[in-house]
């Protein structure tokens, strides 16, 4: 079981991101500051700095805490008089957890009021850290537009006025013959150590990768306050999804609303009153020869948003084909209890299923 994002091995977005942000951070001081006015330069590096700092405080924060399910963090079992309706048994945790809690196969743990595994953070995201992570989506935004918004001022000032951009750029990094014009900045005959066809060069590089990240990070926080209106979480949003997909698949606008069809199998029951007060329920056990993509399942958010939300994530979601599965073992986790919409059946073999031609139970990652 994975404690944090901190943990080996470590995403490949995980580290693109640790080697990205300090390109674009160190960038900003050694191609953007010493272009500028002095005044302003001090006042936009103060503030871009600042904001980078809380970046990587949140980021690290975020990475750093166990965003597992309360239950899974202690090693006490329940009493029965513990277990109320608002839990539901884990065959892969063995352990009761919120009802909200859902089983994350590549942190191998439930995690509380889970929204999804973040790759970038090589960590889940969920009720322990889900402010923090909103927190941040929303300071690296501003952090991308604000160093977006001035690497384009300063390219359109290079061939509106490169004299500025070259005299400002002789205070940090001198002239070839050493001093620059007497009673100017500027360097005799043009003889910069940072040439203005260098600076046109690098801000239009950092521009160009500045433009589509900011669009989708955009994209990103405008989801999530959609999520946040609604009360709802990213694996809410994509099993929705994956429900209404089906419906329309199988001309059954109900399905969508159906809570009770989703899963008709053997299940973990509920307590009820005629069992008592101190009867637990049954908890099912897992064959081991179930595979074990069907033992758990993960949301992750593996990469920048793109395409309008309207059109759902189909860009963004990896679909793992598990048909040959469709057997008649219980779910096992709460996420797969509600299988992304699908209807559970006790066939005896997967060829007995009406639906296996036509219909295919899928994991999603986004």
């Amino acid at each position: 079981m994975r404690t944090n994002g901190w943990q080996a091995p470590f995403d490949l977005l995980q580290v693109v991101a640790w080697v990205t942000f300090p390109v674009l951070f160190g960038g900003f001081f050694a191609f953007y500051v010493p272009f500028l006015p002095a005044t302003p330069a001090i006042a936009l590096g103060v503030i871009y700095g600042m904001n980078g700092v809380l970046i990587m405080v949140l980021a690290g924060f975020c990475t750093y805490i166990n965003p597992a399910d309360r239950n899974i963090l202690t090693e006490a079992e329940l009493s029965p008089a513990q277990i109320t309706d608002d839990l539901l048994y884990c065959n892969v945790c063995t352990k009761y957890v919120d009802k909200r809690s859902r089983h994350c196969r590549l942190c191998e743990k439930c995690v509380a009021t889970f929204d999804h595994h973040c790759k970038w953070l090589n960590n889940c995201v969920g009720a322990h850290n889900y402010r923090y992570f909103f927190v941040l989506i929303c300071s690296t935004l501003v952090f991308t537009l604000f160093q977006l918004a001035v690497g384009v001022f300063l390219f359109a000032t290079s061939f509106a006025d490169p004299a500025s951009i070259t005299s400002n750029g002789a205070v940090t990094y001198g002239c070839k013959d050493g001093t620059p014009a007497p009673g100017t900045n500027a360097c005799s005959n043009d003889r910069y150590m940072f040439p203005l066809v260098a600076v046109k060069i690098l801000l239009g590089l950092y521009s160009a990768f500045l433009v589509p990240s900011t669009v989708s990070i955009l994209q990103l926080v405008i989801f999530h306050i959609k999520l946040c209106r609604n009360g709802s979480t990213t694996y809410d949003y994509i099993v929705e999804q994956r429900r209404a997909k089906i419906a329309r698949a199988r001309g059954d606008s109900t399905l969508a609303d159906d809570e009770g069809d989703l899963c008709v199998c053997p299940a973990p029951r509920r307590r009820t009153a005629s069992e008592g007060a101190t009867q637990q329920p049954p908890r099912p056990t897992v064959s081991s020869a179930a595979p074990a993509s069907f033992r758990s399942s993960a949301v992750a958010i593996d990469g920048p948003f793109a395409g309008s939300f309207d059109r759902g994530f189909g860009k963004h979601v990896q679909l793992y084909d598990h048909s040959s599965e469709e057997t008649h073992h219980s779910p096992t986790s709460p996420s797969q209890r509600e299988e992304f919409g699908q209807q559970f059946h006790a066939y005896a073999s997967p060829a007995a299923n009406p639906l296996a031609a036509s219909t295919k139970r899928e994991s999603f990652f986004v």
